[in-house]
């Protein structure tokens, strides 16, 4: 009895294929795709915390298909870093702590991250919207 005791088909199976179309790597774990864009830039050194990655999380339902698209860990940590940047910008006084860099360089370095983000979390949207169709997808 070969399949009696093997596990039952997975209902998000036929999204990988049409994400990994798109330009995504994907793998599951418990039902659930988590799929990330390929990237021709390196995944380490400056670039991996100038350039902020997504992860998308996509599950079927029975109403359809819930996906979820979120900075990944470093993405988070840069978010966090170059906020608390500009917080020390704002209350740190410069006569007395003086700095060797230009005072609008932390503005501008939140300022191009955050622009950054946003701009890989909507062409990551549509990538997705394109892949799983528009009519299926919530974001959440």
């Amino acid at each position: 009895m070969g399949g009696q005791y093997a596990p039952p088909a997975s209902p998000v199976e036929p999204l990988g294929p049409r994400l990994t179309r798109e330009g995504f790597e994907v793998t599951e774990h418990d039902g659930t795709l988590t799929a990330r864009r390929l990237r021709r830039a390196p995944d380490r050194g400056l670039l991996r915390l100038i350039v902020p990655r997504v992860v998308v999380h996509v599950t079927a339902r029975r109403v359809g298909v819930k996906t979820a698209i979120r900075p990944d860990g470093l993405a988070w940590l840069m978010l966090v870093m170059v906020t608390g940047g500009v917080i020390v910008e704002w209350t740190m006084e410069r006569a007395a702590y003086p700095r060797d860099y230009p005072p609008w360089f932390v503005y501008g370095l939140a300022l191009v991250f955050v622009v950054a983000l946003i701009a890989e979390i909507v062409v990551t949207g549509r990538a997705v919207d394109r892949a799983v169709g528009h009519g299926a997808v919530g974001h959440g």
